[in-house]
């Protein structure tokens, strides 16, 4: 039967290998002319080494004598080792025969999330750690705002939502001034820190009282108290005119240079509001440029010029606009009309129009041209219309407040 005969011949094998490997004195094996080895004594060839039999011979690796592939030797005799595509059962959990780590077997370990390989078609990134506030989140997606974790160092915050009106927008703590309304926080928020645009910097509506003039108000001084200027309903109870303390040729920069004389005088003096010059050019007089008051026009120090614009332009005047900015009397200049050295340039007639000659709109200073002049003392019409003088002749102007 040859199955006995090759059994028997390995049995045969191994008990001689054995008795080789115990006995010292045994005769190392000789090789005959093919380079085939011999035993030493007989001559006869020595058989090859048989994969399986349980014995490491010459060119083994390892031998179990069993024909698993999964163990730690494999069929061939020689160990099992990652990426040779055999599973190791009990020590690898996958092995594709390869060294790619971007797919789902990672040095024979599964791929996860964390494991330092982003694994292609199922993570964006992988960092090999388990913190959210990277660019990597311990899900392997790539940090973005509304992720719900707050990227350190590029996000303030992150609230899992693009709602702008909680207390995170755009993963940016919310502050006034963003543009978004906090609920429970800010009454609006208009994207800027302007105070008169009816939204103030600290994001509260615009009222009456609260120190900035808003849309529909004329003044606001902070308070609701009446007789201090500025009604309690934040318009004007009365407005001031005056004669400047300063003179000026009739090279006044035109009407803005002139409206700034007036408002840089009226601020130092502490007096609220905007003012303007009592002026007129071919283009414009206080008649078309003027806010024409309903309320009384006063002096500084107390005194009503007129009732309102209708009896400010009427001719006359209740009180002669013969005080300055600071409430002192208005200033002798060194020329006369009327008899009186108290004088203004005006250009302007005491209806609020176009006088007889305006120093080329208020652009020259030389003596051969002229502008119309009033009589700051005086409460008749001459307060407007006292004929005309050189532009090189310095005078003080009238100032009104809007």
């Amino acid at each position: 039967m040859p199955y006995l005969r090759l059994e028997s011949l390995l049995a045969t094998t191994a008990l001689c290998s054995l008795v080789v490997a115990c006995n010292p004195d045994t005769p190392e094996p000789m090789t005959d002319d093919t380079g085939s080895e011999s035993d030493s004594e007989t001559g006869d060839p020595i058989p090859d080494p048989i994969c399986g039999n349980a014995i490491v011979e010459s060119g083994e690796a390892c031998d179990d004598g069993n024909t698993l592939e999964t163990d730690d030797c494999l069929n061939d005799c020689t160990l099992a080792t990652c990426g040779d595509g055999i599973l190791n059962e009990g020590v690898e959990a996958c092995d594709d025969g390869n060294t790619d780590n971007t797919d789902d077997c990672v040095d024979c370990a599964m791929a996860v999330c964390g494991d330092g390989s982003v694994q292609d078609g199922v993570e964006a990134c992988d960092d090999g750690n388990m913190a959210d506030d990277d660019m990597c989140t311990n899900a392997c997606e790539l940090a973005t705002c509304g992720d719900g974790f707050v990227q350190v160092g590029v996000e303030e915050c992150d609230d899992t939502n693009m709602d702008n009106n909680d207390d995170c927008i755009d993963c940016l703590a919310a502050t006034c001034g963003d543009g978004f309304v906090q609920i429970g926080v800010e009454e609006c928020d208009d994207g800027n820190t302007d105070n008169d645009d009816g939204c103030d910097d600290t994001c509260m509506g615009a009222v009456c009282g609260d120190g900035f003039v808003q849309p529909g108000e004329e003044c606001d001084d902070a308070n609701l108290d009446a007789m201090d200027g500025c009604a309690p309903t934040c318009a004007w109870e009365f407005r001031v005119a005056f004669a400047t303390s300063t003179s000026h040729t009739g090279d006044l920069g035109g009407l803005g240079g002139a409206d700034a004389i007036c408002n840089m005088l009226a601020q130092n003096a502490g007096l609220q509001g905007t003012y303007m010059a009592w002026l007129s050019t071919d283009a414009s007089s206080p008649a078309t440029r003027f806010t024409q008051s309903t309320v009384p026009y006063m002096l500084p120090d107390g005194n009503k010029v007129a009732d309102d614009w209708a009896d400010l332009v009427d001719g006359d005047l209740d009180f002669a606009i013969a005080r300055t900015e600071t409430g002192g009397m208005s200033v002798n200049t060194s020329e006369m009309c009327g008899g009186s050295a108290r004088l203004a340039r005006t250009g302007t007639t005491e209806f609020g129009t176009l006088g007889a000659s305006t120093c080329l709109d208020y652009s020259s200073a030389i003596p051969s041209d002229f502008g119309a002049i009033g009589r700051s003392a005086s409460n008749m019409s001459q307060w407007s219309n006292c004929g005309e003088l050189p532009c090189d002749v310095s005078l003080p102007i009238y100032c009104f407040q809007q």
